[in-house]
């Protein structure tokens, strides 16, 4: 299923998410498949969670039936529209798809990119060509330091791991629209803020609306003849 979280309920944090679906799902009297166990939950599982505060224009999230929910539900527009229904305002579920349930594990890990849209404000001084700038020199140095998760201290990450692209454009006087894209997984990632924070700290004066994610995408493994050219 791919839902968008905007207006009182971007500020849901992932568990608070998590619920609100599970509600959901019960109001509705769809067949949900559950975990097994003394407190058996709903099969539900997201892609990559959210951070609080974001807007998400398409996240992704799996769910497990107990059987086809379109044999009781007027098919598949008429419990979408019922979900919906059920769902706090804010929270919308735009498309669903079935995928075969041997297949949901490998469906689900696929997702590796998120793709995000900031908007900034410049000073009279700061135009897209100095952010363009600014973004050059933070892909030179090759990392960037952010916060630890401890009280204390900082870390870096490595831009070449996680950064797949950065670049901005224009919009008009003084305002410009940084799209990044970020590779996820198992080796953590970066976050926007984080990057968007470091090109604050080189252009006193410039300020970032909080990120918009905008989608999640597969990451296409690179194609025989690439492979070829690179080893060449």
């Amino acid at each position: 299923m791919t839902f968008c979280k905007t207006g009182p309920t971007r500020w849901l944090g992932h568990l608070d998410l998590l619920r609100a679906f599970e509600r959901a799902f019960r109001r509705c009297g769809l067949p949900m498949a559950y975990t097994q166990g003394h407190n058996p939950r709903q099969r539900i599982r997201f892609v990559f969670p959210s951070a609080v505060g974001m807007a998400v224009r398409a996240d992704i999230l799996f769910v497990d039936f107990a059987r086809d929910p379109d044999d009781c539900r007027n098919g598949l527009a008429g419990w979408l529209q019922t979900l919906n229904d059920a769902l706090p305002d804010g929270l919308h579920v735009d498309a669903a798809e079935r995928v075969p349930y041997e297949q949901s594990k490998a469906e689900l890990t696929a997702y590796s990119l998120a793709g995000y849209r900031v908007i900034c404000h410049c000073p009279p001084h700061v135009g897209a060509d100095a952010i363009r700038e600014a973004i050059a020199s933070l892909r030179q140095s090759g990392v960037i330091t952010v916060p630890a998760s401890s009280a204390r201290g900082q870390r870096e990450i490595a831009l070449d791991r996680h950064l797949v692209d950065i670049s901005v454009t224009e919009t008009e006087p003084e305002v410009a629209r940084v799209d990044i894209v970020v590779r996820f997984g198992q080796e953590g990632t970066i976050r926007p803020s984080d990057l968007m924070a470091d090109l604050g700290r080189r252009l006193p004066g410039l300020v970032a609306e909080p990120p918009e994610w905008l989608y999640l995408a597969r990451e296409e493994p690179a194609s025989e003849a690439a492979l070829g050219e690179e080893s060449s």
